[in-house]
C-alpha cells in the first residue's frame, strides 16, 4: 500500500520560481486530492522541525557562549585593575586609545564572525543528519572548498574584503570608491552561491521535495562558511596590523593596553551574544518554518487517463492508415488479369479480338 501511494506521487520544481508542485494519480479522485494535500502537509511540518531544532541548537550554542565571555570579563576587569593599582598607572595616551578602540572593534568583529561560522557549523550539522534520513548521497564541505573556481573567487573576496574597512576610513559609506568594492563583494559572493549550488546540484539524483529544501539549505549554509572565512581572513591581517602598532608602547603600557583591549573585546562579545541569544529565543518559539502550502489539491471533474476523445482520434487515424495499407497491399498482391492492356504487358502479343463472356441463362 505504501509502495502503490508512493509511486502514485510525483514532485516538479516549477521553473524560475521557488515553488514546487505535488501530483498525485488515483482511480478515485478524492483519494488522489488527499494524498496529494496530505504529502504537502507533512513537508511543511517536516521543514518546520528542522528549521525549529536548528534554532534550538543554536540557542543551545550561543548560551554557552555567553556563559563563558560573561566569566571571561569578570575576570579580565579584576585584572586590568588590579595591575593599575600596582604599577600605579592612571591612564593612557589618546593615541593608544583609539588604536585599542579600533584594534578591539576588529577582534570583536572578528569573535562575531567566529560565532557566526560555529553556528553554521552546527546548522549544517543538523541540516545533514536530516539530510540522511532523506537519501543516502552525502556532500562533503571540501568537496565544494577544494574547488579550483571557489578557491579562485575566494581570494578574490579576501582581496575585496581588505579594501573596504581601508576605504571607509577615507570615505564614507555611500561614495563611489565604497559602492564599486561593495557591488563587487555582492558579485564575488553570488558567483561563489551559484558555483556551489552547481557543486551540490551534480550530486542530486532523487526528486524528494524534502531532500531539495535540505540541500537548498546546506547551499545557502555552505555559501555563507566561505563567505565568513573570507571575512575573517580579511580582519585576521588588519588586526595585525594594530597589533604590531602597540608592539611599540614600553612594557608597562603595553601590558595595560591589552588587558584594556581584552576587556573591551570581552564586553563587545558578551553584549552581541546578549542579543543573540534573546532573538535565538524569540526564533525558537515563534519559528514557523520557512514553507507554506499556495493552493490545495481539489478532486478533478474528469479523468486524465483515459482520455476518451483523444484515444478516438488516434484511433480514427489509426484506422484510416491500416485501410489505406491494406487497399495497397490487395492491389500490390493481385496478379490477375484484367484488361487488354494486361494481356499485352504479361504476354507480349497483340489482342485481335475479345469473346465476351457467355451468359449460361438459356431462353425458350
Amino acid at each position: 500500500m505504501v509502495k502503490q501511494i508512493r509511486g502514485s506521487i510525483s514532485v516538479n520544481a516549477v521553473k524560475n520560481t521557488n515553488i514546487i508542485e505535488i501530483n498525485s494519480e488515483n482511480i478515485n479522485p478524492q483519494l488522489a486530492a488527499l494524498i496529494a494535500n496530505t504529502t504537502a502537509n507533512v513537508f511543511v511540518e517536516e521543514s518546520r522541525i528542522i528549521n525549529r531544532s536548528r534554532a534550538t541548537e543554536a540557542k543551545k550554542f550561543i548560551e554557552e557562549q555567553l556563559l563563558e565571555k560573561e566569566k571571561e570579563l569578570k575576570q579580565g576587569e579584576e585584572e586590568k585593575l588590579q595591575y593599575k593599582q600596582q604599577e600605579n598607572i592612571l591612564y593612557l595616551d589618546e593615541e593608544t586609545k583609539i588604536n585599542i578602540e579600533q584594534l578591539a572593534n576588529f577582534q570583536s568583529q572578528e569573535a562575531e564572525v567566529d560565532t557566526q561560522i560555529a553556528e553554521n557549523k552546527a546548522k549544517l550539522i543538523e541540516v545533514r543528519k536530516q539530510l540522511e534520513k532523506q537519501a543516502e548521497t552525502y556532500i562533503s564541505s571540501e568537496t565544494i572548498t577544494n574547488n579550483p573556481i571557489v578557491q579562485q573567487l575566494q581570494s578574490q573576496l579576501v582581496s575585496l574584503e581588505i579594501q573596504l574597512p581601508a576605504l571607509l576610513e577615507k570615505y564614507t559609506r555611500g561614495s563611489s570608491q565604497v559602492t564599486e568594492v561593495e557591488i563587487k563583494i555582492k558579485e564575488t559572493k553570488n558567483k561563489i552561491s551559484e558555483k556551489v549550488a552547481e557543486i551540490v546540484g551534480s550530486k542530486v539524483s532523487t526528486r524528494n521535495p524534502i531532500y531539495q529544501s535540505l540541500l537548498a539549505q546546506i547551499v545557502t549554509l555552505e555559501t555563507n562558511t566561505i563567505s565568513l572565512n573570507t571575512k575573517k581572513e580579511a580582519i585576521s591581517k588588519t588586526i595585525k596590523e594594530y597589533e604590531n602598532r602597540l608592539e611599540k608602547l614600553p612594557d608597562k603600557e603595553l601590558h595595560l593596553a591589552r588587558l584594556e583591549r581584552a576587556v573591551k573585546v570581552s564586553e563587545n562579545i558578551y553584549l552581541l551574544l546578549l542579543e543573540k541569544y534573546q532573538e535565538a529565543r524569540i526564533n525558537e518559539v515563534m519559528e514557523l518554518g520557512d514553507i507554506r502550502i499556495i493552493d490545495k489539491a481539489f478532486a478533478p471533474d474528469s479523468p486524465i487517463n483515459p482520455n476518451k476523445k483523444l484515444n478516438l482520434l488516434i484511433g480514427g487515424i489509426l484506422g484510416l492508415m491500416v485501410g489505406f495499407m491494406a487497399a495497397f497491399f490487395g492491389e500490390y498482391m493481385d496478379n490477375t488479369i484484367k484488361n487488354t492492356e494486361d494481356v499485352e504487358r504479361y504476354l507480349g502479343l497483340p489482342v485481335i479480338g475479345i469473346i465476351p463472356k457467355i451468359n449460361s441463362k438459356r431462353r425458350y
